[in-house]
């Protein structure tokens, strides 16, 4: 998929919420995990398969294990 395709770099279009509080975010580039404090913050690029998809579900499993579905698999 082009990356003008991808999703505005200010939309979010998955979130998940951790058992401990932090949440999930995709943006349809890139996943990012904010925690309470300002240092618990993650950044990871998606890889190229994943990015400008809308995510139909995320969801964070009891080993904070991140899953997300899209269309097409």
């Amino acid at each position: 998929m082009s990356r003008s395709r991808c999703a505005s770099p200010n939309a979010v279009v998955g979130i998940a919420a951790t058992h401990d509080g932090r949440l999930w975010l995709h943006d349809g580039r890139r996943f990012v995990r904010l925690g309470s404090a300002p240092s618990d913050h993650l950044v990871i690029d998606a890889p190229e398969q994943f990015e400008g998809h809308t995510f139909r579900f995320m969801y964070v499993d009891r080993q904070n294990r991140l899953w997300a579905g899209a269309d097409g698999g």
